[in-house]
């Protein structure tokens, strides 16, 4: 730590006339300009003076500060009572910030500490200023009106007046004549220091605030160049040329109608942001700068012990020349260092040559470190597994790179790995054989196995799948459906579930169950997902269903299936009261056609009436077969008088058109009777009224239909020219 001279009165007068002339200046421009302060440098002054002081001159330099400030305050004329309480507020705020880095930090100047001494820095400063804000204010304050204005004019001013000249003071004490640059280059900073002034010059001579940003490029350019003497002299110089065009009425700040306490304000607030841009750069780069002298400790440290290491240490030329190999290569290789040294001594396995030659070759060329693992053949002629990290060191006298690798013995290692790749092989094998997806997700739901059908249920390859989400891999949509399965099976709950999956473009429905992964303590760490494909089930149970629903004959409906659909419309009129229609059809004559032409020829006749029947009605109307020639369709919607009477017309007329049965032609016709009711009782009593309907219609001669609505039945000719009443 740089320490004061110890001849006290010359350090007294120092501190005296230095703290004084800053707080002249500091009052001189607080009468000039509008009874506005732009920076109170004094305050930054003393920290930095105590910081670098030690702390048993502290109140030798609290007096001389006293005095200093006091005798600069009188000169200005300014009242006794308020010259001195002014005084003690600023000597107590600098107190304050230096008391509490010195606190913390024995050394200030170690690099390793200079993120946590910058936050102290700030805390306290901003602590300090407000403490001795509310002291001022609280003095010289007789105009209510304008406390809170005073308090952060006084409070704005002090914060930019500690951090940069607080800042600078202890760089300068630091560097000392290093603060204008390093030897030899301080006219380059001299001319860095131009551009900034330059550029600020430029900015403030103008009315517009966008070039603003010109100003802190600037700066954060100089700190990148000279890190912490480049962050306070750029400050400092950008400050005073900014705050020297403001003064003239010059610059952005005079862009909009703001008073001058609100430009000094702005002002103030602008040469903060230039500090909170800067002094993280400035700390980066002391940061990196100390990162860099460590390492080149570490690299002497490393050098040092690299012949006491178990790992085999090798430096080594482009050229294959062996400059050093560590002792242990006795215990590794079994032969000793002097003898690998030689030229023409090459251990690697004639295999694993080329890859090991690729790997020093790109060693060679890069600054990157390279990994390789090969075989080297033992004294004894077995051969192990080592793993080499090679990297490029200085080069040498001659002008030809070097490196230097350390090499490990990792054949117990490799040949686990080995069996492991082995065992992943087989169980990959096996996995891709059954004819299954089968998958593994951890917590987060992250694939860690994946067969072959996995890849082809998500469209990817497995390898793929391997490392994402399911959701990633499933998609949102699908995602969205199984999450909550999900779910539970991370809660330790087996579900299985069915969905329909889209495979190469056709549909496919598959049963999945996802069982939990569960340790020894319980907990689930994961879960399986196992899948089936069972189109072919799901069809063949389509197929039964069908078959028990449909006549195999003419593939009607059948006398279940009519059944059921009769006892849900009988249900659902119940609730609506809408009408409900039952046509009972008999083919005439047919034990006839079948006793004459044979049983062939009726499974024809049977199959043409159900088609003829069936282009009669509309698609939401059933057409059942309910044995023999025994058929019947069922109207629950939009039935009327009107509309049944048509479609039993159609179906009369549909069997005008003869059917040819092996050559022979037949004319075949249709008895039809049907109930029209808007209350049935139940799908008997509506059969009973419709085969009532039947009944008359036979009885009419065949070949037409009959209409049962209540109690009275209509006959109508097969022609089609009917009339109808309705009972009630």
């Amino acid at each position: 730590m740089f320490l004061m001279p110890t001849f006290k009165p010359i350090r007294f007068i120092l501190v005296a006339g230095a703290v004084g002339l800053a707080s002249w200046c500091g009052v001189a421009y607080l009468r000039f300009y509008a009874d506005v302060s732009l920076a109170w440098a004094a305050n930054g002054l003393l920290v930095g003076i105590l910081i670098v002081a030690a702390t048993r001159n502290w109140p030798e330099l609290a007096v001389a500060a006293f005095l200093g400030g006091c005798l600069a305050r009188a000169a200005n004329g300014e009242p006794v009572l308020q010259t001195i309480g002014l005084t003690l507020a600023n000597i107590l705020e600098s107190f304050i910030v230096a008391g509490a880095i010195r606190y913390r930090f024995a050394d200030i100047s170690n690099p390793t500490q200079l993120k946590k001494l910058s936050q102290t820095a700030v805390i306290s400063t901003l602590v300090a200023c407000f403490v001795s804000a509310v002291f001022a204010v609280a003095l010289i304050e007789h105009d209510r009106g304008r406390v809170w204005e005073n308090l952060l004019q006084w409070y704005l001013a002090h914060v930019v007046g500690m951090v940069v000249i607080a800042t600078l003071t202890l760089v300068a004490f630091i560097e000392g004549r290093r603060l204008v640059g390093s030897p030899g280059k301080r006219l380059m900073f001299l001319l860095e220091l131009l551009c900034v002034a330059l550029v600020t010059a430029v900015v403030f001579a103008q009315h517009r605030y966008p070039l603003l940003f010109l100003v802190p490029v600037a700066q954060l350019w100089i700190t990148f160049r000279e890190g912490w003497r480049g962050v306070v002299l750029g400050t400092l110089t950008l400050a005073i040329v900014a705050g020297v065009f403001t003064a003239l009425g010059s610059g952005p700040l005079y862009a909009g109608t703001l008073s001058d306490a609100e430009r000094v304000v702005l002002f103030q607030l602008f040469i903060g942001v230039i500090c909170i841009v800067a002094w993280p750069v400035a700390i980066g780069r002391a940061h990196r700068a100390n990162l860099v002298q460590e390492l080149r400790q570490r690299e002497a440290q490393y050098r040092l012990l690299a012949g006491n290491l178990r790992d085999l240490i090798v430096h080594q030329r482009a050229d294959g020349i062996r400059l050093f190999v560590s002792e242990s290569a006795r215990d590794i290789l079994g032969c000793e260092p002097m003898k690998l040294m030689l030229s023409g001594c090459e251990l690697v396995h004639p295999d694993d040559e080329a890859r090991v030659k690729d790997a020093l070759d790109r060693a060679f060329q890069s600054e990157a470190p390279e990994k390789v693992t090969f075989r080297a053949r033992h004294e004894e002629g077995h051969y192990l597994w080592l793993e080499a990290l090679a990297h490029r060191v200085n080069t040498g006298s001659n002008g030809m790179a070097e490196i230097v690798y350390s090499a490990r013995d990792v054949t117990d290692r490799v040949r686990a790995e080995q069996a492991q790749a082995e065992s992943r092989r087989l169980m990959q094998a096996i996995a891709d054989s059954v004819p299954a997806v089968i998958a593994y997700f951890d917590r987060n739901a992250v694939c860690g196995f994946a067969n072959k059908g996995a890849g082809e249920l998500f469209g990817a390859d497995p390898k793929v799948l391997i490392g994402s989400t399911l959701r990633e891999g499933a998609g949102e949509q699908v995602y969205r459906i199984i999450e909550q399965h999900v779910i539970d099976v991370l809660c330790g709950e087996r579900r299985t579930h069915e969905r329909i999956a889209d495979i190469h473009g056709t549909p496919h429905h598959y049963e999945f169950t996802l069982i939990p992964d569960e340790v020894s303590d319980g907990s689930v760490v994961g879960f399986f997902a196992l899948g089936y494909d069972i189109t072919e089930r799901k069809r063949t149970e389509h197929v039964l269903k069908q078959m028990a629903r449909r006549d195999v004959l003419t593939g009607l409906a059948n006398r279940r299936e009519f059944d059921e659909r009769a006892q849900s419309a009988v249900n659902a009129q119940r609730r609506s009261r809408e009408p409900l229609a039952l046509m009972l059809i008999d083919v005439d004559h047919f034990k006839t056609i079948n006793d004459t032409n044979g049983h062939k020829a009726g499974d024809t006749v049977l199959t043409a009436v159900a088609k003829r029947l069936q282009s009669c009605v509309f698609d939401i109307d059933l057409v059942a077969r309910l044995g023999g020639d025994e058929f019947a369709i069922l109207i629950d919607q939009n039935a009327t008088m009107e509309s049944v009477q048509k479609v039993a017309a159609r179906a009369v007329g549909a069997m005008k058109r003869p059917i040819t049965v092996d050559g022979k032609t037949l004319l075949v016709t249709l008895s039809i009777g049907f109930a029209l009711t808007t209350n049935a009782r139940s799908v008997e009593a509506l059969k009973e009224c419709a085969d009532k309907a039947l009944y008359e219609a036979k009885a009419a001669g065949r070949n037409t239909y009959r209409v049962h609505a209540g109690s009275n039945s209509v006959p109508l000719s097969s022609s089609g020219n009917r009339r109808y009443t309705r009972s009630g």
